[in-house]
């Protein structure tokens, strides 16, 4: 049989990997080529997130797969001295692998070259590595700045965040935790429990070196903990309990009735700590609207969530006037709020047509 070389990095091992194998091996024995750590740090600019020989035995169990090696060199000609040992028939690149350098490389050493389309997988969604390594967003659907010890301290509250994967573009400064996920991309994803990956993705954001503010810990925990998730803060800024919620029906229904209009992006000049109101009869107001937001979901009562959504918000503008007045904006929804710090995106609660971008909540 022919002899057929691939070569990849593999380090998120995933079905899209697999139907490749499986497409190459059936133009003759395969033999895989592997990126070693040194490989995936120069390229990447991350660790990998298993060792070279822990990925070399995930591939070589894979039963399309004649033989597998480490590559000697590194870089993205890491197989050259490789496969002038090999000397493979043909050699096979997924078309997001295709390259010159690749291309004159075989053709000096009379290989044939072949490109593969990348096609999903009957009833599987396509996968990426890229794609897996996409950092999630949050919303949050109430609560915003109860991560604070300087309003939780004086009347305790809870933040509600909906971990939601970016199926759309999410410029700067939108109210979508834009610097969280910036910090966050030469991580992610993190091998840990959910919470401990919050811990952490919060002390990266505020490292010893960090200037300014503190940032609060709903963006990490909204960003690393799947689904619907309610922390509660009492003057400190790590929450006292976190409660999650991954029921499906749950999930689904907030899918069905949530959207995302996109407004203008943040002045640098905007600061909503500017002018801010800490009356502890509207913090109070604040902590009950709150949880009859997280009561309404559970129950999947669409008019109490949008009510009660809409009036936390208008409080959380009393406590903060700097924020945007959208009842001036006059949506066409039955609820809203803006996201963040109170400008760029807004959430939009309706109950059939869709007036903005629908969200996909990540499981």
């Amino acid at each position: 049989m022919p002899k057929v070389f691939v070569s990849g990095c593999f380090d998120l091992l995933h079905s899209g990997h697999i139907k490749f194998l499986k497409e190459a091996s059936q133009y003759g024995e395969l033999y895989v080529g592997i990126g070693s750590n040194e490989t995936i740090k120069k390229l990447k600019n991350h660790e990998s997130y298993f060792d070279e020989n822990e990925r070399l035995y995930m591939i070589k169990s894979i039963k399309y797969v004649k033989e597998a090696f480490i590559c000697s060199g590194t870089g993205y000609l890491d197989f050259e001295e490789d496969i002038k040992r090999l000397k493979p028939d043909k050699f096979i690149v997924n078309l997001d692998g295709d390259m010159l350098e690749k291309r004159q490389l075989c053709n000096s050493l009379n290989i044939e070259y072949i490109v593969l389309n990348r096609t999903p997988i009957f009833r599987l969604p396509q996968r990426s590595s890229s794609s897996i390594k996409q950092v999630p967003t949050r919303i949050d659907l109430a609560g915003g700045w109860f991560d604070h010890p300087f309003l939780s301290s004086i009347n305790s509250g809870c933040v509600i965040t909906l971990s939601i994967l970016p199926t759309f573009e999410i410029p700067k400064k939108c109210g979508l935790a834009t610097s969280t996920r910036e910090v966050l991309k030469p991580y992610w994803p993190f091998h840990n429990t959910s919470e401990n990956a919050a811990k952490i993705a919060f002390s990266l954001e505020n490292n010893p070196d960090h200037e300014g503010p503190i940032s609060g810990a709903q963006d990490a925990i909204g960003i690393c903990m799947p689904g619907l998730t309610k922390h509660y803060y009492n003057g400190k800024y790590w929450p006292d309990n976190i409660i999650t919620c991954n029921d499906s029906d749950i999930l689904n229904w907030l899918e069905e009735h949530i959207c995302l209009i996109p407004m203008n992006p943040r002045d640098e000049s905007y600061d909503p700590l500017k002018n801010i109101n800490l009356h502890p009869q509207n913090v109070s107001l604040y902590t009950g609207f709150v949880e009859n937001v997280w009561d309404a979901i559970l129950k999947k009562d669409l008019g109490k969530f949008a009510y009660w959504t809409t009036n936390s918000y208008r409080v959380q503008c009393q406590i903060f006037p700097e924020m945007l007045n959208l009842d001036y904006y006059q949506l066409p929804v039955l609820g809203f709020k803006a996201l963040g710090a109170g400008q760029g995106w807004v959430e939009a609660i309706y109950k059939e047509q869709c007036p903005g971008i629908p969200i996909k909540i990540r499981r």
